[in-house]
């Protein structure tokens, strides 16, 4: 859906196409932007698809920045017995490859490279070069 430059668009669509779940997903990714950071203040387990909490809730976005393509995506469960939500698995992604992989407790930081910043210093960053 290619919305670059647009100051507002509109989603047209029949009963079930996924206009609502777009609207959703951008919304939890407002939340995220503006610094909400504890899965439980993302979503509630009754927003999982019909209710149903057997499996993940994934949500994924790629953006086009530059000459660049970022990606980042995100899966969540509710483990029985389980109060809140939990991250299953999330992954940052830059040119398709990946700067940042956890999967449960475990995080994955790519290789370091030289990465140029606004102050005009050389900084050790993942993988941005």
């Amino acid at each position: 859906m290619p919305v670059s430059g647009l100051s507002s668009v509109l989603l047209i669509g029949k009963n079930g196409s996924g206009k609502t779940t777009v609207g959703l997903a951008l919304h939890i990714l407002q939340k995220i932007a503006r610094g909400t950071n504890r899965v439980g203040d993302l979503v509630k387990p009754k927003e999982f698809s019909r209710g149903r909490t057997d499996g993940p809730m994934r949500f994924e976005i790629e953006v086009d920045l530059g000459a660049k393509t970022y990606g980042y995506s995100i899966a969540l469960e509710f483990p029985e017995g389980f109060k809140e939500l939990r991250v299953y698995e999330e992954k940052l992604t830059v040119g398709g490859k990946p700067v940042y992989t956890r999967e449960g407790a475990q995080v994955h930081l790519a290789k370091t490279g030289s990465v140029k910043v606004d102050r005009g210093q050389d900084q050790s960053s993942p993988a941005f070069g």
